[in-house]
């Protein structure tokens, strides 16, 4: 089942466009430009948006319980806690502080609050050189795997017993059995194996029934896969670089979808009537979870 095309929601032209996420307080979309080293923030009612400079490449976030406006930021090398109101940040962990080709890419929270991210090696050839990490509220770090190319799709099923997992250029979603009082992980199983797709597995979110919506890199397209792993719905943007989607809304009934222009050449990018890096939005009659904070 074919949706219709979504709509732009905001005129970001983000280099690229990553980790929506929706603040029900604030009645804010939040989302990152990666390489343009920005935190941006949507205000639902007004519209109005407010863009803070990175002094680095920003991979993901996460807001944490508590006191407003209050972040986990993944940048390039490290974790950081991230006062948004004073612009200013404490670094809690930093594993590769010499090695300057190591980024921080996806990152979220499991339902115990405790925050995952990714790294990357961001060089050509790419290797697998990235881990996937896990930091407590209490500053406890560690290693759940490695050998990661690009880590992306971390999701949590909604009972939070299952953690869904891309390694990006492998074209696989895993599915990790999933430990919620002590965050371990067990042996991956296959989700749905991307071969043949026409994008690659980037970021996602689960909706109310338990499925998984995944944009696809390269694929101009988000795609929905019930429990099964079994694709029903398939939701078409007008521009390929689809990064990762969020529900938002007052209802977590609007599916956000963050894209990309970066390495779009100067004939896709008139082809795609300058909407690539827009953040786009579409009813598809389903609405999500909230997400968890970092030490909830």
């Amino acid at each position: 089942m074919l949706m219709a095309s979504p709509d732009v929601l905001i005129s970001a032209e983000n280099l690229l466009g990553e980790c929506p996420l929706w603040h029900p307080e604030e009645r804010a979309l939040y989302w990152a430009d990666v390489h343009g080293k920005l935190l941006q923030r949507y205000d639902w009612a007004s519209g109005a948006i407010t863009r803070y400079e990175m002094s680095e490449f920003l991979g993901s976030f996460a807001f944490c319980a508590g006191p407003a406006q209050q972040l986990i930021l993944a940048l390039e090398q490290g974790l950081m806690h991230y006062d948004l109101p004073s612009q200013h940040g404490e670094w809690l962990f930093r594993p590769h502080p010499n090695a300057r080709h190591l980024r921080f890419n996806e990152g979220k929270c499991d339902p115990r609050g405790r925050f995952w991210a990714g790294t990357m090696a961001d060089r050509h050839p790419r290797q697998a050189e990235g881990k996937l990490y896990s930091l407590t509220a209490d500053g406890v770090a560690s290693v759940a795997f490695g050998e990661i190319y690009c880590p992306n799709c971390l999701v949590w099923s909604a009972d939070g017993r299952s953690m869904f997992f891309a390694d990006t250029p492998r074209q696989q979603i895993l599915r990790f059995p999933f430990d919620l009082d002590s965050g371990a992980l067990g042996e991956a199983a296959l989700f749905v194996d991307t071969h043949g797709h026409p994008g690659q597995p980037d970021g996602g979110a689960l909706d109310a029934d338990g499925c998984l919506w995944n944009a696809e890199w390269g694929g101009g397209r988000l795609v929905r896969y019930t429990p099964s792993g079994k694709i029903d719905r398939v939701v078409a943007l007008p521009t390929s670089q689809t990064t990762s989607c969020a529900f938002a809304g007052d209802d977590l009934d609007v599916l956000v979808i963050t894209t990309a222009k970066r390495l779009l050449s100067e004939e896709a990018l008139k082809e795609q009537a300058g909407l690539a890096g827009n953040v786009f939005a579409v009813d598809v009659g389903k609405t999500g979870f909230p997400e968890p904070q970092f030490g909830s």
